[in-house]
């Protein structure tokens, strides 16, 4: 067997991280029928705007892990943006007994954020998927909709691991 042969068996290609987003849509909703469509036609990519709206966490950003983070904290303050006043007041109070108040007041500068500049995108992030490629961070995958019920009541829960 060749070199190349072996580094090929070695790495194996498994799902896509778009196939993993549908893996964990249909984990998400069990039972129903769970359809993911590529963003249409005029209308930005959600990854990348959810690129553009995390700047400011991915400028900081050092290792995988800050990176995910920043993505997690970004994808939460996104969808509480949209989310009423005194629910998102009390979603930042849980924000700050989970973690601290730094990542609240992050998550409350990030909400004004999408409110200066993201304000007529009503897409609500479920979940995101994030690839490496070589010479660091490349691809970011976002699931996303427009009905905010599919978030569940409590939207800490997807993106901080709470389950």
């Amino acid at each position: 067997m060749g070199k190349a042969s072996r580094r090929k068996q070695k790495h194996a290609p498994g799902p896509s991280p778009v196939e993993r987003l549908r893996q964990r849509a249909s984990e998400m909703f069990p039972g129903e029928e769970t359809v993911v469509v590529t963003t249409p036609e005029g209308l930005p990519k959600m990854s990348d705007v959810l690129v553009e709206f995390a700047q400011p966490l991915l400028a900081e950003a050092q290792t995988e892990s800050d990176y995910r983070a920043a993505f997690a904290l970004a994808s939460l303050a996104w969808n509480l943006a949209m989310v009423p006043f005194l629910k998102r007041v009390k979603c930042l109070s849980e924000l700050i007994k989970i973690t601290d108040r730094a990542n609240a007041d992050i998550a409350w500068d990030l909400i004004q954020r999408k409110h200066k500049l993201f304000s007529k995108d009503s897409r609500w992030v479920l979940d995101f998927e994030i690839t490496n490629q070589r010479g660091g961070w490349g691809r970011v995958n976002v699931l996303w909709t427009v009905d905010p019920k599919e978030l569940g009541d409590n939207p800490l829960e997807r993106f901080l691991n709470l389950k």
